[in-house]
């Protein structure tokens, strides 16, 4: 009875064993097709033209806040690398969404906040933070985001039913 016992109990240890090894192999193979998946497919947004040339306009506007005095750095400086990186957010966040009401609302905050982004860059100059050929520089980008966003508002808005 006793030898029976430990029978049992030793192949209750190996089948504990393989389960646990099983369970080790199918995490490890799982793993590696979700990350191969992952690394394979884009998000809605990442595709949008408009999304990919405000990461360009995130990347001017922190290269300019980096010429702000030290004083202003942490303060308009702050508020301007805030609200661009707004407008990649909310459209990426817009872009989650599956009404088009709420894709379009999205669009519309992230082109509140490329405004909100401007006026503070115009601003800053009229501190003499930045000098009014850099502004000039980065006018042609707003102007092209801007056209895009409304761009992307009204292809949403003309998919509405009437």
């Amino acid at each position: 009875m006793i030898g029976c016992l430990y029978f049992k109990s030793k192949l209750l240890v190996y089948y504990n064993l393989f389960i646990i090894f099983a369970n080790i192999n199918y995490c490890e193979t799982n793993c590696i097709i979700k990350k191969k998946v992952m690394s394979e497919t884009k998000f809605s947004f990442e595709k949008l033209a408009v999304w990919q040339e405000v990461r360009k306009l995130v990347a001017e506007c922190y290269s300019l806040v980096c010429k702000f005095p030290k004083e202003e750095k942490y303060a308009l400086g702050n508020q301007i690398r805030r609200a661009v990186v707004s407008i990649a957010s909310n459209i990426a966040e817009g872009s989650g969404r599956v009404s088009l009401k709420e894709k379009m609302h999205f669009i519309e905050i992230a082109y509140g906040s490329l405004m909100e982004v401007y006026c503070q860059l115009q601003i800053a100059c009229d501190l003499k933070f930045i000098n009014e050929t850099d502004l000039k520089s980065m006018r042609t980008r707003f102007s092209l985001v801007s056209i895009m966003l409304t761009a992307l508002r009204s292809a949403f808005q003309k998919r509405l039913p009437h």
